[in-house]
Protein backbone atom coordinates (compact mmCIF):
# COMPACT_ATOMS: atom_id res chain seq x y z
CA UNK A 1 0.00 0.00 0.00
CA UNK A 2 1.01 3.57 -0.43
CA UNK A 3 2.19 5.96 2.07
CA UNK A 4 -0.24 8.55 2.26
CA UNK A 5 2.27 11.03 2.14
CA UNK A 6 3.04 10.10 -1.43
CA UNK A 7 -0.31 9.78 -2.54
CA UNK A 8 -0.11 13.30 -3.93
CA UNK A 9 2.76 12.60 -6.30
CA UNK A 10 0.79 9.55 -7.82
CA UNK A 11 -0.54 10.39 -11.33
CA UNK A 12 -4.17 10.63 -11.48
CA UNK A 13 -4.38 6.66 -12.71
CA UNK A 14 -2.85 5.69 -9.48
CA UNK A 15 -4.79 7.60 -7.00
CA UNK A 16 -7.93 6.36 -9.06
CA UNK A 17 -7.15 3.13 -8.30
CA UNK A 18 -5.74 3.39 -4.98
CA UNK A 19 -9.24 4.71 -4.48
CA UNK A 20 -10.91 1.60 -5.55
CA UNK A 21 -8.55 -0.99 -3.85
CA UNK A 22 -9.32 1.14 -1.04
CA UNK A 23 -13.40 0.77 -1.20
CA UNK A 24 -12.81 -2.74 -2.22
CA UNK A 25 -10.94 -3.19 1.12
CA UNK A 26 -13.31 -1.53 2.81
CA UNK A 27 -15.95 -4.23 1.25
CA UNK A 28 -14.23 -7.35 1.74
CA UNK A 29 -13.66 -5.70 5.47
CA UNK A 30 -17.42 -5.43 6.27
CA UNK A 31 -18.07 -8.82 4.71
CA UNK A 32 -15.64 -10.85 6.49
CA UNK A 33 -17.06 -8.97 9.92
CA UNK A 34 -21.00 -10.15 8.70
CA UNK A 35 -18.41 -13.84 8.19
CA UNK A 36 -17.24 -13.68 11.70
CA UNK A 37 -20.54 -13.09 13.76
CA UNK A 38 -22.73 -15.89 11.69
CA UNK A 39 -19.97 -18.46 12.70
CA UNK A 40 -20.35 -16.84 16.29
CA UNK A 41 -23.27 -17.65 15.85
CA UNK A 42 -23.38 -21.09 14.49
CA UNK A 43 -20.72 -21.97 17.34
CA UNK A 44 -23.53 -20.49 20.18
CA UNK A 45 -26.19 -22.56 18.50
CA UNK A 46 -23.62 -25.61 18.06
CA UNK A 47 -22.69 -25.00 21.83
CA UNK A 48 -26.84 -25.20 22.63
CA UNK A 49 -27.42 -28.99 20.60
CA UNK A 50 -24.82 -30.61 21.28
CA UNK A 51 -25.86 -31.37 24.60
CA UNK A 52 -29.30 -31.93 23.28
CA UNK A 53 -27.72 -34.57 21.00
CA UNK A 54 -25.77 -36.16 23.43
CA UNK A 55 -29.39 -36.30 26.09
CA UNK A 56 -31.25 -37.78 22.84
CA UNK A 57 -28.43 -40.61 22.29
CA UNK A 58 -28.11 -41.78 25.64
CA UNK A 59 -31.87 -42.21 25.53
CA UNK A 60 -31.87 -44.14 22.60
CA UNK A 61 -29.09 -45.86 23.98
CA UNK A 62 -31.68 -47.43 26.91
CA UNK A 63 -34.47 -47.50 24.69
CA UNK A 64 -32.32 -49.70 22.66
CA UNK A 65 -31.23 -52.00 25.94
CA UNK A 66 -34.71 -52.18 27.16
CA UNK A 67 -35.96 -53.09 23.32
CA UNK A 68 -33.07 -55.74 23.37
CA UNK A 69 -33.65 -57.31 26.58
CA UNK A 70 -37.68 -57.10 25.78
CA UNK A 71 -36.99 -59.38 22.63
CA UNK A 72 -34.50 -61.52 24.61
CA UNK A 73 -37.45 -62.12 27.41
CA UNK A 74 -39.83 -62.82 24.18
CA UNK A 75 -37.60 -65.02 22.41
CA UNK A 76 -36.58 -67.22 25.69
CA UNK A 77 -40.57 -67.19 26.32
CA UNK A 78 -41.14 -68.68 23.01
CA UNK A 79 -38.91 -71.03 23.42
CA UNK A 80 -40.58 -72.17 26.57
CA UNK A 81 -43.60 -72.56 25.03
CA UNK A 82 -42.21 -74.29 21.84
CA UNK A 83 -41.03 -76.66 24.04
CA UNK A 84 -44.27 -77.49 26.54
CA UNK A 85 -45.79 -78.16 23.36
Amino acid sequence: MVPLAEVHRLPCTQEARLAVLESESAGVEKRLDKIDEKLGRIFDRLDEVVPAVARLEVKAGVWGGVGGLAAALVTIALAFVVRLL
